[in-house]
């Protein structure tokens, strides 16, 4: 049986990827609502029909990102003792893998002020430097701090793989971090 999707999801998923795409290629910034609406082939009011504004876009396209690091945060510090810090690191690089063409969208913090589901996670996200660098000691969250910062530079290089990504991430943050 042949399922289709409603016009109106259609649309707002086509605005998602679009959205995403342009936020890739010209950053959060320097892409406007009327850009969307290009890229999509509709108006800008039609844009607005499913979102208020630009915020509820990236929000949107960056949910699932931010609860999947959500979830993994809270998974480990419930339980520290099943992997610890290696697992902390191998299960991120998975999310980061995964969610890599955010890392673009990530212009700048100010980005992150603007996004409910990142700022909902916000704890999480202040939490994950101390299991990734396995201690709260300045020097280890320094370290960590270091190695997220340079997982963010290398997922904006375009010419990885993910399996490249994959090996190039766990012999770094491995390296630095254990």
């Amino acid at each position: 049986m042949i399922t289709t999707v409603p016009l109106r999801e259609r649309t707002r998923r086509e605005i998602l990827d679009h959205a995403l795409e342009l936020f890739v290629d010209h950053g959060y910034h320097d892409t406007s609502l009327a850009d969307i609406a290009a890229a999509v082939g509709c108006s800008k009011a039609t844009v607005l029909y499913h979102f208020a504004n630009k915020a509820a876009i990236i929000s949107e396209v960056l949910e699932p990102a931010a609860q999947r690091l959500d979830t993994l945060v809270k998974e480990l510090l419930a339980d520290p003792t099943s992997g610890g810090q290696e697992r902390a690191i191998d299960e991120f690089i998975e999310v980061v893998v995964q969610f890599r063409s955010l890392a673009v969208v990530l212009d700048g913090a100010e980005v992150l002020v603007e996004v409910p589901s990142f700022v909902a996670v916000a704890d999480s996200c202040r939490a994950l430097p101390g299991l990734l660098g396995g201690s709260s000691s300045p020097d280890q969250l320094a370290i960590a701090n270091f190695a997220l910062n340079g997982v963010i530079a290398e997922c904006r290089e375009h010419h990885h793989t993910d399996e490249s990504l994959r090996a190039l991430l766990q012999t770094c943050m491995r390296r630095l971090l254990l």
